[in-house]
């Protein structure tokens, strides 16, 4: 069962995530929904900047956000997530590819 949204969605996204990753510092929610076909709050794209993913692979540190994300009803995910340091040394990553529309 998926929760639908009830208020804005990205503050919905943004609480979900600082309840569920500890230790974070930022989360920033873009609503790219208008640029793909499907729209309506389906396509979002993420920044989690915390300090519990030192040592952690890509993977684990976006397991933290999908299991964060795990109720909410979406259809695509561009995570970028990073520690305080990286973060602070630029290593935001935070750009979408252009969406193939189907004519």
């Amino acid at each position: 069962m998926y929760i639908e949204w009830y208020d804005d969605p990205i503050t919905e996204i943004e609480n979900a995530i600082s309840h569920h990753v500890p230790k974070t510092t930022l989360v920033k929610v873009i609503d790219e929904s208008s640029n793909h076909h499907r729209g309506n709050h389906s396509h979002f794209r993420i920044l989690v900047v915390s300090d519990v993913f030192e040592n952690m692979s890509k993977v684990e540190r976006h397991r933290h956000v999908y299991q964060a994300m795990q109720q909410m009803n979406y259809h695509a995910l561009g995570i970028t997530t990073l520690t305080n340091a990286e973060y602070q040394d630029g290593k935001l990553e935070n750009v979408s590819p252009d969406c193939v529309k189907n004519s």
